[in-house]
């Protein structure tokens, strides 16, 4: 039997700010995103240069080199220093990006994904907000077909579309792979049933950015445990909503069917009112 949830609030759903999501704009931001200016000024600093470098050459990468990064801007000024690191292994040409990160920092999460057309996308946030330039919905784009991949620790960040550059610097920089969902707070327990809410979202293309505590697990009466769903429609994230589901209550699976729906709805009406808003 499918879990039964129920929405707490007779379906409460709040709609989030959205951004612009004609396609016109969609496309601009993505190309955006990707062929921002590097700041040479922006490079790691000999010290960090050498400490990568040399876990690059642990991995057995030769040739390295390092180039400003078009993603230099990711995190602010918690980040200043960032490089494209390049080099080969076992004859194929690989790179990384590696942010430094200026402080201890807490709540990355990583998503790769695809856009509506097709293209290789990912998004990188910060406890749940997304890093994006300008009214784009996502961090950037791929030129290849496979997806981007990532690790991080409390002062580096890593992305690279090669799993097996990932992997190495895993173990020489000692980071671990980030989640793809921000849980606030990030050490609140996980429900057995979340798992099927998520499925059951992103059944409909809604991907799930946000998990949190919630203020109705009393709605009904005798205490339910309950969680906030916050997602973004689409892997492009041009709009966003967020939902309450408290579970198990109910056994019809047309319970958890009407939270996706009525989400959907929501989303939906919210990017309308922005399109709409922004085409005037």
């Amino acid at each position: 039997m499918g879990l039964r949830l129920l929405l707490c609030a007779s379906l409460f759903v709040v709609a989030c700010q959205g951004v612009p999501t004609s396609a016109g704009a969609s496309a601009s931001a993505n190309a955006s995103a990707r062929v921002a200016s590097a700041d040479p000024s922006r490079l790691p600093t000999p010290d960090q240069e050498r400490a990568v470098t040399a876990a690059l050459a642990t991995a057995g990468i030769q040739d390295t080199s390092v180039i400003p990064s078009k993603f230099d801007w990711l995190f602010g000024t918690g980040a200043p220093r960032s490089g494209s690191f390049s080099g080969t292994l076992d004859g194929t040409q690989i790179w990384a990006d590696v942010h430094f990160l200026e402080v201890t920092t807490k709540g990355i999460t990583a998503c790769a994904g695809r856009s509506a057309s097709g293209e290789s996308v990912f998004t990188v946030s910060l406890k749940g907000r997304p890093e994006v330039l300008g009214g784009a919905g996502v961090t950037g784009a791929l030129s290849g077909a496979g997806p981007m991949y990532f690790a991080s620790s409390d002062r580096l960040f890593v992305m690279t579309p090669d799993a097996r550059l990932r992997d190495a610097l895993v173990l020489t920089l000692v980071l671990s792979v980030p989640s793809c969902i921000w849980r606030e707070p990030q050490t609140l327990p996980v429900f057995p049933w979340e798992r099927e809410v998520m499925d059951a979202f992103a059944a409909e293309g809604i991907g799930i950015r946000v998990i949190g505590g919630s203020k109705f697990e009393s709605f009904l009466g005798d205490r339910r445990d309950a969680r906030v769903f916050i997602g973004a429609s689409g892997q492009t994230g041009t709009g966003r909503g967020r939902a309450v589901a408290c579970g198990p209550a109910a056994r019809s699976p047309d319970v958890l069917l009407a939270i996706v729906a009525r989400l959907h709805e929501v989303v939906g009406h919210r990017r309308r009112q922005t399109t709409a808003r922004h085409g005037r």
